[in-house]
Order: structure tokens, then C-alpha cells, then sequence
């Protein structure tokens, strides 16, 4: 009875050891998701400080820099939560190798994730360019419009909602490799 509890208390630790270093690796994910956002926005914006126009207070590039980094955050952190649930679904005494198999599958996950959320901004941005060819969507940001800004915001996040869900298929798709 007493070894039983033993067993169970020290499952529990490291359990809770699992979740604490996926607490720790998601927010360095994220602050890196955020970060590549940031860079992604960058290059979309050819001829923009954005640092500068948000000290002036431009809107338009805000709400673009808030679409940007919500789609980066969302699509990445559907590789996070693969890393956890292949971390998860791991039976209980399993040996180290099934642990390291997981960790490499969830890796996969997040690294196409990030992928994916790079190619799904670009592409979103691409297209609506080429959708409204009577907006230069970059001068108008350039000008504060907020109304352009909101706009391709809201599309690109858009575009990663679909994304993220296709994504998630993928931890499926490779869970079941060498089961």
C-alpha cells in the first residue's frame, strides 16, 4: 500500500515537472512567435519603420502588426500543443525512448507550425494585394489608414484560423509513425 502511494506521489512529480518545462518552453515559443511576427511584418512593409509609426501612434500599421502577431502566435501554437500531447499521451513507465520519440514528433509539429504561420502571412498579404489592385496597401499604411490596416489584420488572421486547423491534423498524421 505504502509503495503504492510512493509510486503514485512520484508519477504526480513528474507529471508536474512535464508541465512546468511545457509551461516554460511554450512562453519562450510564444515571445519567439512574437518576435518572427515582427520580423514577418517587417519584410510585408518594404519602406516602413514600424517602430516609428507606433511612437507617432499609426494605427493602420497597429492593427497590422496586431494581425500579424495574432496569426504567427496562432498558427505556432498549434505545434505547442502537439509537443504537450505527445508528451501526454505517453503511457506512464514508459521508457525513454517512447519520451525522446514524442519530443521529436511534437518537435516536427512546431517547426511546421512556424512554417506554416510564416507562408500563411505572406500568402494572405499576396493575395489580397493582387484581390484590391487599386490599394497600395503599404502607402496607405505609410498614410495611417486605419481602415487598411484593420482590414488586412482581420485577413490574415483569418487565413491562419483555416491554417491552424489543418495543422492539427498533423499531429495525428505523425503519432501514428512506428506505433
Amino acid at each position: 500500500m505504502q509503495t503504492l502511494m510512493v509510486s503514485e506521489l512520484a508519477e504526480t512529480l513528474i507529471r508536474l515537472g512535464i508541465w512546468v518545462a511545457q509551461l516554460v518552453i511554450g512562453v519562450g515559443i510564444a515571445m519567439f512567435s512574437i518576435f518572427w511576427a515582427m520580423r514577418i511584418l517587417n519584410r510585408l512593409t518594404k519602406g516602413i519603420d514600424e517602430e516609428a509609426e507606433l511612437k507617432k501612434g499609426n494605427m493602420a500599421v497597429a492593427a497590422m502588426a496586431v494581425g500579424v502577431i495574432i496569426a504567427v502566435v496562432l498558427v505556432t501554437s498549434s505545434g505547442i500543443v502537439g509537443l504537450t500531447q505527445s508528451l501526454t499521451d505517453v503511457k506512464s513507465g514508459a521508457a525513454a525512448a517512447e519520451y525522446l520519440r514524442a519530443v521529436g514528433f511534437g518537435l516536427v509539429q512546431l517547426l511546421a507550425g512556424l512554417a506554416f504561420a510564416s507562408g500563411t502571412v505572406f500568402l494572405a498579404f499576396r493575395v489580397w494585394s493582387r484581390i484590391t489592385k487599386t490599394i497600395d496597401e503599404t502607402e496607405e499604411l505609410k498614410k495611417g489608414n486605419v481602415a487598411v490596416g484593420v482590414v488586412l489584420g482581420a485577413v490574415i488572421i483569418g487565413v491562419a484560423l483555416v491554417v491552424r486547423q489543418g495543422l492539427s491534423g498533423l499531429a495525428a498524421a505523425i503519432s501514428g509513425i512506428g506505433s
